[in-house]
């Protein structure tokens, strides 16, 4: 008869394994490439629409200090732009250009190209598993 694991065992051994394949996803970052608070940024700003620096800075748990910071070099690159506020002329509102939009893009594309990859090497038991257990992983990450 099998024993049965507790949650902790298992969220300890979940948390390894996605652990590993964060930092090896990391690793292949070549140089030049956006830092992660950048990329998530972005991302906010792709997902959430436009919104302002202290909104970004409240949601991503850092100073409005830090986060001009980093909005700086986005803008500088044109990845993302500053306008008024139609409603309120006192605030400056960000928005994702195109480009910032591409940057995603292709950052997205390249990750999934080396997970499908990694994925290739798995039998097709094993990866229609995995496939199966995404929706379970991002619940978890919801109810975190």
């Amino acid at each position: 008869m099998a024993t049965r694991r507790e949650p902790r065992d298992d969220a300890e051994e979940l948390m390894s394994a996605v652990r590993i394949l964060v930092r090896r996803l990391r690793a292949r970052a070549t140089d030049g490439e956006l830092s992660m608070r950048s990329q998530a940024i972005l991302r906010r700003l792709d997902t959430n629409g436009p919104t302002t620096s202290g909104e970004l800075a409240r949601a991503e748990a850092v100073s409005p200090q830090a986060m001009g910071t980093t909005i700086a070099p986005l803008e500088a690159q044109g990845l993302l732009s500053r306008s008024t506020d139609p409603a309120d002329g006192r605030r400056i509102v960000l928005t994702l250009t195109d480009a910032g939009r591409q940057v995603l893009r292709d950052r997205r594309n390249s990750r999934t190209e080396a997970v499908a990859t990694a994925m290739a090497a798995l039998t097709d038991d094993e990866r229609a598993r995995l496939t199966e257990a995404a929706p379970l992983i991002a619940r978890v990450a919801q109810n975190l």
